[in-house]
């Protein structure tokens, strides 16, 4: 007589299974991970670059609207510290050219300030979130910072700190610009030290967020381009000798270039 068997059916998996499915999984890690951080990271540099576009329209739609074609002041104080009140600053004239209210009228209304990590035309996402904390004030935080060569104080210091004198008109003109397409309007603003309570930067006060190991910062130009450079490529350390060669042929800060 044949006798009847259940058949036995095995639960789980085995050791080997198991450490196929972790390796697996691992690699898959491995390899998506830094796939994932970069379309992020270049989606956040992209964000920016849409931003400094923005302020380079603004640039153009005011030069077009004023007879001189003067640029805007850059809204620093003589006591140190941004002057919110300067009706012809940058962060004043340029925000209602693209629907944004200027730092004037958020000051004299009681609203709120451009502050870190706010996802506004004011702001780079890539700002660390622990730099909120610092600007808690009703100061407004500067992401992005305008020339200071563009004022002629600044410009004028600069060059005496050289023994120069600066040949431009006090209020510069976008005819005294050789070359639009080089001559930087914004950069993108380190935040460490108190930098984002100044409306303007140099060369040195640039922030290089994005794109990893590569450092890269974003900066717009006089003609409305907005273009992200290695830090290599725009680096200048002031402490070095030969810090005022901050003109390199596609980048230029000083509008006479004399440095």
């Amino acid at each position: 007589m044949t006798s009847l068997r259940t058949p036995r059916w095995r639960c789980g998996f085995t050791l080997i299974e198991m450490l196929i499915v972790i390796t697996v999984i691992s690699v898959s890690c491995m390899i998506l991970v830094p796939a994932v951080a970069k379309v992020r990271d270049t989606g956040q540099q992209t964000h920016c670059l849409s931003n400094l576009r923005q302020w380079g329209i603004a640039l153009s739609l005011y030069l077009s609207i004023t007879p001189s074609q003067e640029f805007p002041t850059e809204g620093f104080g003589s006591s140190g510290q941004v002057d919110i009140q300067e009706s012809s600053a940058w962060f004043n004239v340029l925000p209602p050219l693209v629907g944004q209210v200027s730092l004037l009228e958020r000051d004299n209304l009681g609203e709120r300030m451009p502050r870190p990590r706010d996802r506004s035309l004011w702001t780079c996402n890539e700002i660390p979130s622990s730099t909120a904390q610092h600007y808690q004030t009703r100061t407004p935080f500067f992401s992005y910072a305008y020339n200071l060569w563009i004022d002629h104080a600044s410009r004028e210091a600069e060059h005496s700190r050289a023994g120069l004198e600066s040949r431009l008109p006090e209020l510069l003109r976008f005819s005294n610009i050789s070359n639009p397409s080089a001559f930087v309007l914004l950069g993108e603003h380190r935040s460490d030290s108190g930098r984002g309570r100044f409306p303007n930067c140099h060369a040195y006060h640039l922030a290089y967020r994005h794109n990893g190991e590569k450092q890269v910062s974003n900066l717009v130009f006089a003609d409305g381009h907005a273009q992200g450079f290695e830090k290599s490529a725009i680096y200048v350390d002031h402490s070095e000798p030969n810090w005022k060669l901050v003109n390199r042929g596609n980048i230029v800060w000083d509008p006479e270039g004399i440095f």
